[in-house]
């Protein structure tokens, strides 16, 4: 069995396996839908991934109530809700038909993915509570409290720094994790690594992911050749022009770029803002255009507080435009990379005194 998730729609490819009958399916079942017209590609693929974990995927969501919205994304709305048995509060996410190729995508890649910092999937299915409200796919994952994401820290505050480089570490070992099982993200950014503190940290949304695992028969993506799918302002070079060159190198080039926001609030390459206001102030096609030929500049000079030149030098290296001359080869390279920042060879500090004072305290509790 394979899931093919093509451009235009979901695709059933068996391999000498039956094909699943769901419980929906059955017209005695009382957990079908009042609406069992599926359409015929998504009920496709929805068999398919009941058939990766039975448990997890449900014909329909358990009863719940809507407690209120968490967010909301271009395909997907994403709700706090509470389950009416357990009272268990999770965050809903949901898509209509239309978008029921990364659906498919992304709970197939939680699926295969079992890592304290990687969101966890809970419950799948259908969500619909009656004949006059819209039916939606919908997941159930775990809610992290107070969630926030990664910001620009302030370097004069020892503290943040050290928390960045912890909340980075941990978010590399997930992304090592997602590489391991066969697995790139895709879109790797700042808003994707969420946290409630700096030992609470989960890499989310996988939706464009693109999973290779032909040893259990599950190979998608959901874009065809020559198409570009991502975030632009996070993306390598080789992904501008075709998200389907894109490797674990890009996803680690992607979080480069991520380490470069938080400590400067600036992009590597010139010219290019990762403010909202104006991030499109020029179209996206130079923006990508400027990441493929545009050098990315010395973190040094995008904020005077860095002054270490083997740190700069580094990340430069780890944004090279040609991904077999990046010098972090795995997302393990770069988390050993993370671990060895030393902060008080990182960073100068207008107040020595204060750091001084701080770095004696915590040396003093070691």
């Amino acid at each position: 069995m394979q899931i093919s998730l093509t451009n235009s729609k979901v695709v059933n490819i068996t391999n000498g396996i039956e094909k699943l009958s769901l419980p929906w399916q059955s017209d005695d079942s009382p957990n079908k839908p009042d609406d069992s017209s599926l359409p015929d590609d998504i009920g496709v693929g929805l068999q398919e991934l009941a058939s990766l974990n039975r448990r997890i995927f449900q014909p329909r969501l358990l009863p719940s109530h809507t407690v209120g919205t968490i967010g909301k994304g271009g395909m997907s709305k994403v709700f706090l809700i509470t389950r009416d048995d357990d009272k268990v509060q999770l965050a809903q996410k949901e898509v209509t038909f239309d978008n029921a190729r990364p659906f498919v995508n992304e709970v197939s890649a939680l699926l295969l993915l079992k890592h304290e910092n990687i969101i966890d999937v809970v419950e799948a299915g259908i969500n619909r509570i009656c004949k006059c409200s819209e039916t939606n796919l919908a997941f159930r994952m775990e809610y992290i409290k107070d969630a926030t994401h990664i910001k620009k820290v302030n370097l004069e505050n020892p503290d943040e720094v050290i928390d960045l480089f912890k909340i980075l570490i941990k978010a590399t070992s997930a992304l090592s994790e997602v590489h391991k099982n066969g697995i790139v993200h895709k879109d790797v950014k700042s808003k994707n690594i969420i946290f409630s503190d700096a030992d609470n940290v989960k890499l989310i949304d996988f939706g464009l992911s693109k999973i290779n695992r032909p040893d259990i028969g599950l190979v998608t993506t959901i874009e065809n050749e020559g198409y570009m799918v991502g975030t632009p302002l996070y993306m390598a070079p080789e992904q501008t022009d075709d998200s389907t060159k894109c490797t674990y190198s890009s996803d680690i080039y992607s979080m480069v770029t991520t380490l470069y926001e938080a400590l400067t609030g600036e992009h590597p390459i010139p010219e290019i803002s990762f403010k909202e206001t104006s991030a499109y102030y020029k179209s996206t096609l130079e923006v990508l255009s400027r990441i493929r030929h545009e050098s990315p500049r010395d973190i040094r000079e995008l904020n005077k507080h860095i002054v270490d030149k083997e740190f700069a030098s580094t990340l430069l290296k780890g944004l090279a435009k040609e991904p077999k001359e990046r010098i972090f080869k795995s997302a393990e390279d770069f988390s050993e990379f993370l671990k060895g920042v030393k902060l008080e060879k990182l960073l100068r500090f207008k107040k020595p005194l204060f750091f001084l004072n701080w770095f004696r305290r915590q040396t003093s509790n070691v």
